[in-house]
């Protein structure tokens, strides 16, 4: 353009300045102003569409960013559009978004302006996927809902475990039942392991066998070993000697931790003599004077420090 008279040669025409525009081969003295809805950055010799996500009034330059709460499709004029319930617009937004799945439009006063203030997070036992997010539902029997699930088959209730409905966590089995069944909807579901057999934890698909040394009713957590004074062990199914117990085998050896179905023996220990400790590991007798003990005391326990003790029912040093 060139407002002023006597320009000399191209360089004395200045860009057409913003809010205006200046058409090729036209005599542009100040530039013709922006409509609305159309923006004229510096030099425009055409005026383009406001850009989605701004607005653009008249002799806009730059189409303003729209503000948060507000949406500006392409082309918007002085006007950006409101966000309404149940949709939420950051700044600059060219559209409205609604809640992500998992979510529910939240009603309130004010502008709608982002997911922390516009939408809730379905609590556990619901589910959102509602198309215009205004509510969430209650979650299926047969299925679990943590917080925020999105689709009610998201979480089928695997076997071990059971699902009411509403549920947000999947319910196991107690101890001494199993589940077999998947999506299943209530502890009739749950089945007592047979006899003979058992589960020490819960949610199990199934239970584990006694073993040959042990026995157990129908819907038991643990076994009863056969022989007297043994033992169950769940980790292994074993029936060892419990402590300070043993028993011979056929070979008259001596067995401590051996699986067996035969009675255990209490070791007897000899008497000590008055004077003397028992070693609770050993189980034998000594004196405090012993060079064996005094060797395994420790610095403050011997005979040339007198600031330990050794005591006498137990045989601990300190």
């Amino acid at each position: 353009m060139r407002p002023d008279p006597g320009a000399g040669s191209v360089d004395d025409c200045p860009l057409c300045r913003a809010g205006y525009y200046c058409p090729n081969d036209t005599i542009n003295v100040m530039g013709i102003p922006c409509n609305e809805t159309f923006e004229c950055p510096l030099g425009t010799a055409m005026p383009m569409e406001c850009r989605e996500g701004r607005y653009c009034p008249e002799m806009t330059g730059e189409g303003i960013p729209c503000p948060a709460g507000y949406f500006c499709p392409n082309a918007t004029g002085a006007n950006p559009f409101i966000c309404n319930y149940t949709e939420y617009c950051p700044p600059m937004s060219a559209h409205p978004q609604i809640c992500p799945m998992g979510y529910m439009a939240l009603p309130h006063a004010g502008l709608r302006v982002g997911i922390t203030t516009s939408c809730l997070i379905c609590p556990g036992g619901t589910y959102g996927n509602d198309t215009e997010r205004r509510f969430c539902s209650p979650c299926l029997a047969g299925y679990y809902c943590p917080e925020g699930t999105r689709y009610g088959f998201e979480n089928p209730c695997h076997p071990g475990f059971y699902c009411p409905a509403n549920s947000s966590e999947p319910t196991p089995c107690p101890r001494g039942y199993y589940g077999k069944d998947k999506r299943a909807i209530s502890a009739a579901q749950c089945y007592r392991c047979p006899a003979n057999h058992y589960t020490e934890v819960e949610g199990q698909r199934s239970c584990k066998q006694c073993g040959s040394s042990a026995i157990s009713v129908a819907g038991s957590s643990t076994c009863m070993c056969k022989g007297l004074n043994r033992a169950f062990h769940i980790s292994d199914g074993s029936c060892r000697c419990k402590s300070n117990y043993i028993y011979y085998d056929e070979t008259d050896t001596i067995q401590v931790d051996e699986d067996s179905d035969k009675d255990c023996q209490q070791i007897v220990k000899p008497r000590c003599t008055p004077g003397q400790m028992r070693s609770p590991a050993t189980g034998t007798c000594f004196f405090a004077t012993d060079s064996a003990i005094v060797e395994s005391c420790t610095d403050k326990c011997s005979l040339n420090d007198a600031s330990g003790t050794l005591d006498s029912n137990t045989a601990r040093s300190d």
